[in-house]
């Protein structure tokens, strides 16, 4: 019985062992816990003062000042490519401007340059469309200027008759150029004459191929219209088209009226 008293702590010894013990624990609950760390907590209010008073501290405040300052810097880009993309359109329409009257006062001046040019042709043709230039016609060797004139005149009237057109009348003739020191017995000064009649005239060149049949010094003479310049420059390539056809044995080609005509007994 003794035994199990013991083991209980029914006894004694065994009750002021747990009288000691509870004092003890009520001590510990009494002792400050200074060993144990507590958590560093705030309250909401307290991050936001924290935040308002150190902004850069905050990452979303850094993301919108980011934000903001590249849209500050879109927009002053944006506004300067507005600002070079006006100044290039004003230069380019300006230097447009510019080289369009240079243009166009190229093209008028040309222009002007054209007409002038065709008016004053339309001009020296009208004036030269009653003369005819006779070649080969030999010089007089008479010393006195009117006696080798006469003799000049008779020799037209009978080149005219030679091609067999009737009542031309010649309003005026000279020789062209200087006198030649030999008295133009190698090469004779082209006559200029002047018919009355323009279509007297046409006749006259039309009937000048029969020249190459009379019997006399006539045969040697040629006839050409008095050509302007410009004329005598399309001439010059026609006579040259026509030597290279004669010399390709292309028959029956002759220049006429500033035109290389073939005469139709070789069309075929």
């Amino acid at each position: 019985m003794a035994g199990r008293g013991n083991r209980g702590g029914g006894g004694p010894g065994g009750g002021q062992q747990q009288s000691r013990g509870s004092e003890e624990r009520e001590n510990d609950t009494s002792r400050p816990a200074s060993s144990v760390s507590e958590p560093d907590i705030h309250s909401d209010s307290d991050q936001e003062e924290a935040l308002l008073s150190n902004p850069a501290d905050c990452g979303t405040c850094k993301k919108k000042a980011m934000t903001d300052e590249n849209k500050k810097m879109r927009s002053e880009l944006e506004e300067w490519q507005a600002k070079c993309t006006a100044f290039k359109t004003e230069i380019v329409e300006e230097t447009t401007d510019k080289v369009l009257d240079v243009v166009r006062d190229t093209v008028i001046s040309q222009i002007q340059g054209i007409v002038k040019e065709e008016m004053n042709e339309k001009e020296e043709r009208e004036k030269r469309q009653g003369n005819l230039i006779l070649f080969n016609v030999v010089e007089s060797q008479e010393e006195e200027a009117q006696i080798a004139k006469e003799r000049d005149e008779e020799k037209c009237k009978e080149i005219i008759r030679s091609t067999q057109t009737n009542n031309v009348k010649i309003v005026e003739f000279k020789r062209l150029g200087k006198p030649n020191a030999d008295n133009g017995r190698n090469k004779p000064r082209p006559i200029l004459i002047e018919i009355e009649s323009f279509e007297k005239k046409k006749e006259i060149l039309k009937n000048a191929r029969n020249l190459k049949f009379a019997k006399d010094w006539t045969r040697e003479v040629g006839i050409m219209k008095d050509m302007t310049p410009r004329e005598r420059t399309q001439h010059k390539e026609l006579m040259k088209k026509l030597f290279e056809k004669r010399g390709n044995g292309e028959l029956g080609y002759y220049v006429y009226d500033g035109k290389l005509l073939r005469n139709k007994a070789y069309a075929n």
